[in-house]
């Protein structure tokens, strides 16, 4: 191998030059010396390593090289502490990395420093303790067989999930990470609606989720079936709570609520089985709520203006047929039939520059609704597709997303930059003079009533 470095081996520009019968003798020796540093390396640390890895990759150089260069006493305990809770102390004792990476590894890796809890692992002090202590929950959470394993990567913290789990009776913790899995829209509604607080987390575990993850995701499965459910027609009703809160909304001692605070509030106090009642009866009586609804003359004398009115859109498997809901009533027929509350969205038509269209299948019965916002982005304004829903709010099919994006490039072709710069002028005009408006005073969408039924809307004063 020293011949490799030789002047003798250089070309004359310099490049370097190996002799083609070195080759095999350079391999052997090179296999040789791997092999003898592979035998070398301490075997319980890579298996540690290579069992705790799943969608996060802890079998690497860096975790082994710091493994490796602790004392062999808080080796050991470091290595029992990651076989029996690997899910709470992988990411504080070693670093876990996104993917196999040989150059930029390094931004590709992070560890949660958590000094005290360190500490009790390297000391080999009373580690359930610990964890209790670091997780703010009670050690007989620790128990649950779940927490023995790696989870995969969930839409919850380890931490908000531990507070979930805390709430739940003990008999109907998940005995392993897929009960955990299945669960995820749960956990990804919660995350959506940023509800971080403990003890509302809780309030989910001992109500919600009180007889155990499996009862309560084959209660929703049905209701799914039935099309009385979906966690999105459940963000609907959360919508118009928001739209109260930002009203009305005040604690007790008189100040604003925080974003979020009635929700949390009502978990706690009536419980997210409460919520879905409270959505499906608020769904049922839309359609007389909206025939109630007050409009501004604005909204009642408006007429939407857009770069694509009707467009045929060709998808691979058959044609589409896209048609904009210019009009308050088309908005209610639409959600009429598709069960679901675009009705509700005629405000943001006028007055936020949305765009909502009813994208139909021409060889089939299949359909969805399709909303656009027109934003401005650097020197044009584009429109976005925000939300594509089906029937009863139903995710679409992979070919209506086809035709929903087709539909997005027509509104932004190039022909028609003039239309959508005038349509974002006007929009823009239009939400100074909004600004000019109390909209407590206002009598149309930005400032009447929250479009929810009188029974919510008691439970909403009660919880503030």
């Amino acid at each position: 191998m020293c011949a490799l470095a030789g002047p003798e081996c250089s070309d004359a520009d310099g490049t370097l030059a190996v002799d083609a019968h070195a080759l095999p003798d350079l391999a052997g020796a090179l296999g040789s010396t791997l092999l003898h540093w592979s035998q070398t390396l301490d075997a319980e640390s890579l298996r540690v390593l290579s069992a705790i890895t799943a969608d996060r990759v802890f079998a690497s150089c860096r975790n082994y090289s710091r493994l490796m260069l602790a004392t062999p006493i808080v080796r050991r305990n470091r290595l029992q502490a990651l076989q029996r809770y690997p899910n709470q102390l992988a990411h504080v004792l070693i670093s876990p990395h996104h993917s196999y990476d040989l150059q930029g590894g390094s931004k590709h890796a992070w560890r949660l420093h958590d000094p005290a809890l360190q500490t009790a692992v390297d000391e080999g002090g009373n580690l359930l303790a610990a964890l209790a202590q670091a997780c703010q929950v009670d050690k007989s959470v620790f128990k649950a067989t779940a927490l023995h394993e790696n989870w995969p990567t969930l839409a919850l913290s380890r931490v908000n999930l531990l507070q979930v789990l805390q709430g739940m009776p003990p008999i109907v913790r998940p005995a392993d990470s897929n009960a955990l899995v299945q669960a995820q829209a749960l956990w990804q509604w919660l995350r959506r609606h940023d509800l971080t607080d403990a003890d509302t987390l809780r309030a989910v575990g001992s109500g919600f989720l009180a007889k155990g993850i499996a009862p309560v995701l084959a209660k929703l499965q049905k209701r799914e079936d039935e099309g009385t459910f979906s966690w999105a027609d459940l963000d609907d009703f959360v919508g118009q709570i928001y739209r109260w809160e930002n009203l009305y909304g005040v604690t007790q001692a008189g100040d604003t609520s925080p974003e979020r605070a009635v929700l949390g509030a009502w978990i706690r106090h009536r419980g997210l089985w409460d919520l879905h009642k409270a959505s499906a009866r608020w769904h049922a009586a839309l359609p007389d709520l909206l025939a109630q609804r007050r409009f501004t003359v604005l909204q009642v004398t408006h007429t939407l203006q857009s770069p694509v009115r009707q467009l045929r859109l060709a998808v691979p498997g058959g044609d589409w047929q896209a048609e904009l809901l210019e009009t308050a009533e088309a908005l209610r027929a639409e959600g009429a039939e598709m069960k679901h509350c675009v009705a509700t969205y005629w405000g943001e038509c006028v007055e936020e520059g949305s765009r909502i269209f009813s994208v139909r299948a021409l060889a089939c019965v299949s359909r969805v609704t399709a909303q656009y916002q027109l934003q401005r982005v650097q020197a044009d304004y584009v429109y976005l597709l925000v939300q594509v829903r089906g029937y009863r709010n139903r995710p679409p099919e992979p070919a209506a997303m086809a035709a929903a994006g087709l539909l997005c490039d027509a509104l932004n072709a190039p022909d028609a930059v003039a239309m959508r710069q005038a349509l974002g002028c006007a929009l823009q005009t239009l939400q100074q003079r909004r600004q000019a408006v109390d909209r407590q005073q206002a009598d149309g969408y930005w400032g009447a009533e929250p479009l929810l039924d009188a029974t919510s809307l008691a439970h909403l004063r009660q919880l503030t």
